[in-house]
């Protein structure tokens, strides 16, 4: 594997992750950060901690990042629609739409470019890609083929003009059963790849939009990023036990898991945010797809029916897609 190596010309300790944030070598710390996190930098000889400082004259070695595709590994899922502008893929829960720049299992990003040529992408690792999925989210997503696609597609999710619909099954009642879920969502302080919607910091309650003046301020500060999302109750049993329709007019990462968890209705199956172990995974199925097509300007709807994990779930607890 190639390898950079240098000496470290400051003029006191720093931290390993600062200091290579400010080298030619990594765009940003977080960046850096990764690096460290997947044992390719070294000091003096010995593997690197994030806690790690660097000094004066040290010796450093950066082992540059491996290119963790396994051509002989493929990854299952239906192109439901493609032309020469745009392919909706109809994703199976357990992927990756793309891998994390350490990341080392193969994504759907992975498995297309092996015979479909795609956009350039809004960074190098996400050819084609204009939105996303959790990966133990199930259903539809749109790709992009082109430049030109890629660009309408990025204008219309910025005016909200494409319609996403999704699937949830939740072991609560949501109270009023139908309704708009509003917050500002952050990261988690400890947990990175956690959202939390935003709280006051003296009542600890959730910061709405309509109250929000009094807090703008602290608001922009914690970079809080407003996120709406409206559901509808489809079908509930007697223990309150609830299929849920649910559709963006923003698209935040986590979004609906969050908003549903903050209602006291966490998906089923979804660990990280409390949810019941009735099912291995995630119980959110992307269901519905509007756009504009790109070239033809005209309306295209598209329809994923709910995978059999979901389907058998909602047997178990007597719940019906009306």
């Amino acid at each position: 594997m190639a390898k950079n190596k240098f000496t470290a010309d400051i003029s006191g300790p720093m931290r390993v992750d600062k200091f290579l944030s400010i080298t030619s070598l990594f765009k940003s710390r977080s960046q850096a950060k990764q690096a460290v996190d997947a044992e390719r930098v070294f000091i003096n000889g010995k593997l690197a901690k994030t806690s790690s400082t660097i000094n004066p004259g040290d010796e450093l070695e950066i082992l540059e990042k491996k290119e963790n595709v396994d051509p002989d590994i493929s990854i299952k899922f239906k192109r439901i629609y493609e032309d020469d502008d745009i392919v909706i893929i109809d994703k199976p829960p357990g992927v990756l739409v793309h891998r994390p720049q350490e990341g080392k299992q193969n994504s759907l990003v992975d498995e297309l470019k092996k015979n479909t040529t795609l956009s350039r992408g809004y960074s190098p690792d996400r050819p084609g890609i204009v939105h996303r999925l959790d990966r133990d989210t199930s259903g539809l997503l749109v790709v992009a083929k082109t430049d030109a696609a890629q660009d309408s597609l990025y204008e219309q999710f910025q005016k909200k003009s494409i319609s996403r619909v999704y699937l949830a099954i939740t072991n609560h009642r949501m109270e009023p059963g139908n309704g708009t879920i509003a917050s500002y969502l952050i990261r988690h302080p400890r947990f990175r790849t956690k959202r939390v919607s935003l709280r006051d910091q003296r009542t600890k309650k959730i910061i709405r939009p309509e109250s929000v003046y009094p807090v703008k301020d602290f608001v922009e500060e914690q970079g809080g990023r407003l996120s709406i999302t409206h559901y509808k109750t489809i079908s509930i049993n007697q223990n309150g036990d609830s299929l849920l329709e649910v559709s963006l007019e923003t698209g935040r990462t986590h979004q609906i898991r969050v908003h549903l968890y903050d209602s006291g209705a966490p998906i089923i199956g979804d660990r990280m945010y409390s949810g019941s172990e009735q099912l291995s995974r995630c119980a959110l199925h992307a269901h519905r797809l509007e756009l504009i097509h790109p070239r033809t300007k005209k309306l295209v709807i598209f329809k994923s029916d709910i995978p059999d994990d979901m389907k058998n779930l909602m047997e178990q607890l007597g719940l019906t897609l009306k």
